[in-house]
Protein backbone atom coordinates (compact mmCIF):
# COMPACT_ATOMS: atom_id res chain seq x y z
CA UNK A 1 0.00 0.00 0.00
CA UNK A 2 1.19 3.54 -0.84
CA UNK A 3 1.08 6.52 1.42
CA UNK A 4 1.57 10.47 1.57
CA UNK A 5 2.55 11.69 5.05
CA UNK A 6 1.41 15.54 5.28
CA UNK A 7 1.92 16.70 8.45
CA UNK A 8 3.77 20.16 9.47
CA UNK A 9 6.29 18.78 12.13
CA UNK A 10 9.10 16.91 11.24
CA UNK A 11 9.68 14.93 13.80
CA UNK A 12 6.39 13.41 13.87
CA UNK A 13 6.51 12.67 9.61
CA UNK A 14 10.15 11.05 11.12
CA UNK A 15 8.58 8.95 13.47
CA UNK A 16 5.52 7.49 11.87
CA UNK A 17 7.72 7.03 8.81
CA UNK A 18 10.36 4.92 11.09
CA UNK A 19 7.05 3.05 12.40
CA UNK A 20 6.14 2.30 9.26
CA UNK A 21 9.53 0.90 8.38
CA UNK A 22 10.12 -1.57 11.06
CA UNK A 23 6.52 -2.78 11.75
CA UNK A 24 4.73 -2.53 8.66
CA UNK A 25 6.48 -3.01 5.56
CA UNK A 26 3.84 -3.57 3.38
CA UNK A 27 3.32 0.25 3.92
CA UNK A 28 5.39 2.28 1.25
CA UNK A 29 5.97 5.88 1.88
CA UNK A 30 6.19 7.19 -1.33
CA UNK A 31 6.15 11.15 -0.16
CA UNK A 32 6.39 13.81 2.76
CA UNK A 33 4.09 17.16 2.74
CA UNK A 34 4.54 19.94 5.37
CA UNK A 35 1.11 21.60 4.37
CA UNK A 36 -2.25 21.34 2.67
CA UNK A 37 -0.82 22.59 -0.36
CA UNK A 38 2.20 20.23 -1.07
CA UNK A 39 -0.19 17.31 -0.04
CA UNK A 40 -2.44 17.74 -3.24
CA UNK A 41 -0.09 18.25 -5.41
CA UNK A 42 2.09 14.55 -3.79
CA UNK A 43 -1.62 13.08 -4.31
CA UNK A 44 -2.31 13.87 -7.83
CA UNK A 45 0.73 13.01 -8.70
CA UNK A 46 1.71 9.58 -7.03
CA UNK A 47 -2.20 8.76 -6.61
CA UNK A 48 -1.96 7.09 -2.88
CA UNK A 49 -3.86 4.08 -1.87
CA UNK A 50 -3.99 6.20 1.25
CA UNK A 51 -2.64 9.47 3.43
CA UNK A 52 -1.56 10.15 6.87
CA UNK A 53 -3.10 13.92 7.31
CA UNK A 54 -2.33 16.19 9.74
CA UNK A 55 -5.80 18.41 10.81
CA UNK A 56 -3.90 21.99 11.97
CA UNK A 57 -0.93 23.01 9.41
CA UNK A 58 -0.28 26.51 8.51
CA UNK A 59 -1.41 27.64 4.63
CA UNK A 60 -3.43 24.93 4.20
CA UNK A 61 -5.06 22.48 6.52
CA UNK A 62 -6.00 19.32 6.17
CA UNK A 63 -9.67 19.89 5.90
CA UNK A 64 -9.09 22.93 3.56
CA UNK A 65 -6.67 20.20 1.21
CA UNK A 66 -9.24 17.69 1.12
CA UNK A 67 -11.97 20.18 -0.24
CA UNK A 68 -9.64 20.97 -3.22
CA UNK A 69 -10.66 17.31 -4.18
CA UNK A 70 -13.70 16.64 -6.76
CA UNK A 71 -13.53 12.64 -6.04
CA UNK A 72 -11.57 11.60 -2.78
CA UNK A 73 -10.37 7.75 -4.66
CA UNK A 74 -8.04 7.65 -1.29
CA UNK A 75 -8.22 6.36 1.98
CA UNK A 76 -7.99 8.86 5.23
CA UNK A 77 -6.37 8.62 8.49
CA UNK A 78 -5.84 11.57 10.47
CA UNK A 79 -3.18 12.45 12.75
CA UNK A 80 -3.82 15.17 15.52
CA UNK A 81 -3.84 16.24 19.07
CA UNK A 82 -7.59 17.26 17.75
CA UNK A 83 -10.26 18.67 20.10
CA UNK A 84 -11.15 16.43 22.49
CA UNK A 85 -14.88 16.66 21.71
CA UNK A 86 -14.61 16.97 18.01
CA UNK A 87 -12.76 13.51 18.57
CA UNK A 88 -15.83 11.85 19.09
CA UNK A 89 -17.54 12.66 15.90
CA UNK A 90 -14.54 9.95 13.90
CA UNK A 91 -16.85 6.84 15.88
CA UNK A 92 -19.22 7.29 13.61
CA UNK A 93 -17.35 8.45 10.50
CA UNK A 94 -15.54 6.94 7.31
CA UNK A 95 -12.09 7.82 8.25
CA UNK A 96 -9.04 6.54 10.67
CA UNK A 97 -7.41 8.60 13.28
CA UNK A 98 -4.51 8.81 15.34
CA UNK A 99 -4.23 10.87 18.39
CA UNK A 100 -0.66 12.24 18.60
CA UNK A 101 1.42 11.15 20.53
CA UNK A 102 1.28 7.60 17.90
CA UNK A 103 0.56 4.22 19.80
CA UNK A 104 2.11 1.83 17.78
CA UNK A 105 -0.62 -0.87 18.58
CA UNK A 106 -3.24 1.93 17.39
CA UNK A 107 -1.29 2.63 14.19
CA UNK A 108 -1.22 -1.27 13.57
CA UNK A 109 -4.94 -2.01 14.50
CA UNK A 110 -5.70 1.01 11.69
CA UNK A 111 -2.77 -0.88 9.21
CA UNK A 112 -5.21 -3.59 9.16
CA UNK A 113 -8.41 -1.86 8.81
CA UNK A 114 -7.08 -0.04 6.04
CA UNK A 115 -5.81 -3.56 4.24
CA UNK A 116 -9.00 -4.72 4.74
CA UNK A 117 -10.91 -1.45 3.55
CA UNK A 118 -8.80 -0.86 0.15
CA UNK A 119 -9.28 -4.56 -0.84
CA UNK A 120 -13.17 -4.06 -0.50
CA UNK A 121 -13.22 -0.56 -2.22
CA UNK A 122 -16.35 0.74 -0.30
CA UNK A 123 -17.92 3.36 -1.71
CA UNK A 124 -17.09 7.39 -0.80
CA UNK A 125 -20.03 9.36 -1.64
CA UNK A 126 -20.68 10.66 1.81
CA UNK A 127 -16.88 11.65 2.36
CA UNK A 128 -17.49 15.61 1.47
CA UNK A 129 -20.98 15.63 3.71
CA UNK A 130 -18.36 14.09 6.72
CA UNK A 131 -15.31 16.04 5.86
CA UNK A 132 -17.54 19.50 6.35
CA UNK A 133 -19.41 17.78 9.63
CA UNK A 134 -15.41 17.70 11.03
CA UNK A 135 -14.21 20.70 10.12
CA UNK A 136 -17.42 22.67 11.32
CA UNK A 137 -17.15 20.91 15.00
CA UNK A 138 -13.42 21.83 15.43
CA UNK A 139 -14.63 24.18 18.41
CA UNK A 140 -16.98 21.41 19.70
CA UNK A 141 -19.65 19.42 18.86
CA UNK A 142 -22.58 21.45 16.79
CA UNK A 143 -23.18 18.57 13.97
CA UNK A 144 -23.33 14.96 14.62
CA UNK A 145 -23.72 12.15 12.76
CA UNK A 146 -26.92 9.65 12.57
CA UNK A 147 -25.90 6.08 11.69
CA UNK A 148 -28.67 4.86 9.36
CA UNK A 149 -29.16 1.73 7.08
CA UNK A 150 -28.49 3.48 3.91
CA UNK A 151 -25.41 5.14 5.51
CA UNK A 152 -25.95 8.26 8.11
CA UNK A 153 -27.18 11.63 7.85
CA UNK A 154 -26.25 14.58 9.61
CA UNK A 155 -27.99 16.41 12.46
CA UNK A 156 -27.86 19.90 13.67
CA UNK A 157 -27.84 19.39 17.53
CA UNK A 158 -29.57 22.39 17.83
CA UNK A 159 -32.50 20.58 16.28
CA UNK A 160 -32.30 17.97 19.00
CA UNK A 161 -34.96 18.18 21.88
CA UNK A 162 -34.24 14.83 23.23
CA UNK A 163 -32.44 11.27 23.22
CA UNK A 164 -34.55 8.72 24.46
CA UNK A 165 -33.03 4.95 24.60
CA UNK A 166 -35.18 2.07 23.05
CA UNK A 167 -33.06 -1.51 23.91
CA UNK A 168 -30.02 -0.99 21.85
CA UNK A 169 -31.44 1.68 19.73
CA UNK A 170 -31.44 5.31 20.50
CA UNK A 171 -35.13 7.36 19.71
CA UNK A 172 -33.89 11.25 18.47
CA UNK A 173 -37.03 13.64 19.20
CA UNK A 174 -35.73 16.38 17.00
CA UNK A 175 -38.26 19.89 16.44
CA UNK A 176 -40.84 20.02 14.17
CA UNK A 177 -41.91 16.75 15.61
CA UNK A 178 -39.55 14.88 13.98
CA UNK A 179 -37.93 11.64 14.78
CA UNK A 180 -35.12 9.32 13.68
CA UNK A 181 -34.17 5.58 14.96
CA UNK A 182 -30.76 4.85 15.14
CA UNK A 183 -28.84 1.17 15.59
CA UNK A 184 -26.41 3.15 18.02
CA UNK A 185 -26.80 2.96 22.08
CA UNK A 186 -27.86 5.87 23.82
CA UNK A 187 -24.29 6.27 25.44
CA UNK A 188 -22.36 6.80 22.93
CA UNK A 189 -24.31 10.02 21.70
CA UNK A 190 -23.87 10.93 25.71
CA UNK A 191 -19.73 10.66 24.90
CA UNK A 192 -20.74 12.82 21.81
CA UNK A 193 -22.59 15.51 23.10
CA UNK A 194 -21.53 18.50 24.57
CA UNK A 195 -21.85 18.91 28.17
CA UNK A 196 -22.72 22.46 28.28
CA UNK A 197 -26.13 21.64 26.24
CA UNK A 198 -26.89 18.17 26.64
CA UNK A 199 -27.45 16.32 29.87
CA UNK A 200 -27.93 12.53 30.89
CA UNK A 201 -30.93 12.64 33.68
CA UNK A 202 -31.76 8.87 33.33
CA UNK A 203 -30.41 5.89 31.63
CA UNK A 204 -33.00 6.12 29.09
CA UNK A 205 -32.73 9.84 28.37
CA UNK A 206 -30.35 12.78 27.12
CA UNK A 207 -31.83 15.65 27.08
CA UNK A 208 -31.13 19.33 25.41
CA UNK A 209 -31.42 21.81 28.69
CA UNK A 210 -32.21 24.75 26.28
CA UNK A 211 -35.25 22.82 25.27
CA UNK A 212 -36.79 21.84 28.97
CA UNK A 213 -39.75 24.05 29.54
CA UNK A 214 -41.39 22.54 32.48
CA UNK A 215 -39.69 20.39 36.00
CA UNK A 216 -42.53 18.62 37.86
CA UNK A 217 -41.35 17.44 41.26
CA UNK A 218 -43.74 14.64 41.73
CA UNK A 219 -42.67 11.13 41.29
CA UNK A 220 -38.93 11.74 41.64
CA UNK A 221 -38.60 14.30 39.15
CA UNK A 222 -39.35 14.61 35.50
CA UNK A 223 -38.91 17.61 32.65
CA UNK A 224 -41.24 18.73 30.03
CA UNK A 225 -39.77 19.03 27.07
CA UNK A 226 -40.75 21.59 24.58
CA UNK A 227 -41.89 19.10 22.01
CA UNK A 228 -44.52 18.15 25.19
CA UNK A 229 -42.56 14.96 25.44
CA UNK A 230 -42.06 13.92 29.37
CA UNK A 231 -38.28 12.94 30.50
CA UNK A 232 -38.01 11.22 33.76
CA UNK A 233 -35.22 11.82 35.94
CA UNK A 234 -33.54 9.15 37.60
CA UNK A 235 -33.14 9.49 41.53
CA UNK A 236 -28.95 9.37 41.15
CA UNK A 237 -28.94 12.39 38.63
CA UNK A 238 -31.94 14.63 40.20
CA UNK A 239 -28.79 16.28 42.68
CA UNK A 240 -26.88 17.09 39.68
CA UNK A 241 -29.86 18.48 37.77
CA UNK A 242 -31.39 20.73 40.34
CA UNK A 243 -27.76 21.79 41.25
CA UNK A 244 -26.90 23.11 37.65
CA UNK A 245 -30.06 25.13 37.19
CA UNK A 246 -29.25 27.25 40.77
CA UNK A 247 -26.42 27.56 39.92
CA UNK A 248 -26.67 29.11 36.54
Amino acid sequence: MNTIIIDDEKDGRSILKTLMQKNHPVVNVVAEAVNGIEGEQLIKKYQPDFIFLDVDMPLCDGFEMLSKFDNINFEIVFTTAYNAYALKAFKYSPFDFLLKPINLEELSSTINRLEERIKNKPAREHLKDFLQLLKVNQHGIKKIAITTSEGFEILDTNDIVLLEADGSYTKFYLKNNLTMLTSSGIGEYEDMLAASTFMRIHKSFIININEIKKFLKADGGSVIMSNGKEAFISKRKKEEFLAFFTKR
